[in-house]
């Protein structure tokens, strides 16, 4: 048996600027700032800028145009969607690694592994070969278009009650006791809408629900098909799995579709972010060749 080490590169990425909300109160403010950054949409050559909001302007909902709400909406979402799809892509770029290597444990990376396989109820996998399988089908990111569609849908394109009082941008609920109490709930019910401390949380909590709820098991098995087949993955043909997260089913799946079809997503194909500043770390992950 031979041994082989591993050189693993984690690459910090240390964008030059972020904009609160605390500088941006208004719709104005934001057109100010677009304007600054001149950030137009579709964006220019497909760059996105640097800025992630932590919350809706709040007078975004007053917005009377709706292809101007829906502009700006597409426009102050994309460069934090496009953040959170690009973390769990290297996310899953090192786990699947270390998963992959685990026969011969690396005690740099072994307690970020175990964070992971705990994040995703795997502890129980890990050492028996079966981590990075679960890891495959359930770490992995969401088209932007598909991202940005649910978004758009559940938070009214930005005009809800629960986006601006929680930042909640998906209409997930919680029955811990905390966030939302929905107007009209009847008084049996325990529910709430999830509330969070900025828009990326929101991102961040939807991709993790996708990710793990038994729900969209549909749906993580048609992507897995799609990476194993190396094919891009598909925001349409994904949204059917779709179907279960709302009553209306299939009702829900096509509305979807259709909102991936308007003129505002079809650049959403071609966005990138600014090269960051980059900070790494390295460390070895040993792995046994037989």
């Amino acid at each position: 048996m031979s041994v082989v080490l591993r050189h693993i590169v984690v690459v910090v990425l240390l964008f030059p600027a972020t904009v609160l909300s605390s500088e941006i109160k208004q719709v104005a403010d934001l057109e100010a700032l677009f304007a600054q950054q001149n950030y137009q949409w579709p964006a220019r050559g497909g760059l996105l800028p640097a800025v992630f909001l932590k919350a809706l302007p709040g007078d975004f909902a007053k917005i009377r145009e709706p292809k101007k709400r829906k502009r700006l909406f597409v426009q102050l979402m994309a460069p934090i969607a496009l953040l959170e799809k690009q973390r769990l892509e290297e996310q899953r770029s090192l786990a699947l690694l270390l998963a992959k290597r685990q026969s011969l444990d690396s005690p740099r990376w072994s307690p970020w592994l175990n964070q992971i396989a705990a994040r995703y109820k795997a502890e129980h996998l890990i050492g028996n070969g079966k981590l990075q399988e679960k890891l495959n089908l359930q770490l992995d990111a969401l088209p932007l278009k598909l991202i940005l569609a649910q978004a758009a849908m559940e938070s009214g394109w930005g005009s809800s009650r629960f986006a601006h009082e929680g930042n909640s941008l998906f209409g997930q609920w919680s029955f811990n006791g905390q966030g939302i109490i929905p107007n009209g709930r009847e008084g049996n019910k325990t529910h709430r809408v999830s509330a969070y401390p900025d828009l990326q949380a929101s991102v961040r909590a939807y991709l993790h629900n996708i990710n793990t709820n038994r729900a969209y098991k549909k749906l993580r098995n048609m992507r897995a098909q799609m990476r194993q087949n190396h094919q891009p993955l598909d925001p349409f043909k994904l949204a059917e799995g779709l179907d279960r997260y709302s009553q209306r089913g299939q009702a829900y799946v096509h509305e979807l579709q259709a909102i991936m079809r308007l003129p505002e997503f079809e650049a959403l194909t071609s966005v990138r972010l600014p090269l960051p500043r980059v900070e790494s770390t390295s460390g070895y992950a040993s792995s046994s060749d037989r």
